[in-house]
C-alpha cells in the first residue's frame, strides 16, 4: 500500500512485490499491525487486490 498515494495500491509496484514474495523462501509473514499470515495466504490476498485494481481500471476505461 502506498501511503504517499492516498493509501492506494500501485498496480505495477504491487505486481513486482508479489513476484518478489513468490521468489523468497519464507513460511510466515508479519504484516504491520495485522496477525501473522503464511506465504500462500499473503500472496493470494495480494493477487486478489491486484485483480480488483485491474477490474476497476477496465471498468473505468469502458465507461469513461
Amino acid at each position: 500500500m502506498d501511503y504517499y498515494n492516498n493509501c492506494k495500491y500501485n498496480p505495477v509496484k504491487l505486481e513486482s512485490f508479489i513476484n518478489t514474495l513468490e521468489n523468497l523462501e519464507f513460511n510466515t509473514c508479519f504484516p504491520g499491525h495485522s496477525s501473522p499470515i503464511n506465504k500462500t495466504e499473503i500472496i493470494k490476498f495480494l493477487k486478489s487486490q491486484h485483480k480488483k485494481i485491474y477490474l476497476q481500471l477496465i471498468e473505468w476505461a469502458i465507461f469513461a
